[in-house]
């Protein structure tokens, strides 16, 4: 990928150019679904209530509800 160029001035000081926007993505935080799976089992050290694991979920739906292709 070439998104970055190095260009001389005259006095040949390099800089660092970029050649493009830079766009970044909210990637999905795919660990938590993972989390909230574990903490729903009442022998959990610290356990929730399936309210508030649905609550949890519609909140990263509703965040990350775009999904990109890499």
């Amino acid at each position: 990928m070439n998104i970055v160029t190095l260009i001389k001035d005259k006095k040949d000081e390099g800089w660092v150019l970029l050649l493009s926007d830079p766009h970044a993505f909210m990637l999905f935080p795919e660990y938590l679904l993972e989390n909230i799976r574990q903490r729903l089992d009442p022998q959990a050290v610290d356990p929730i209530l399936k309210q508030v694991a649905l609550q949890h979920l519609n909140y990263l739906e509703g965040t990350y509800y775009e999904k990109h292709e890499f």
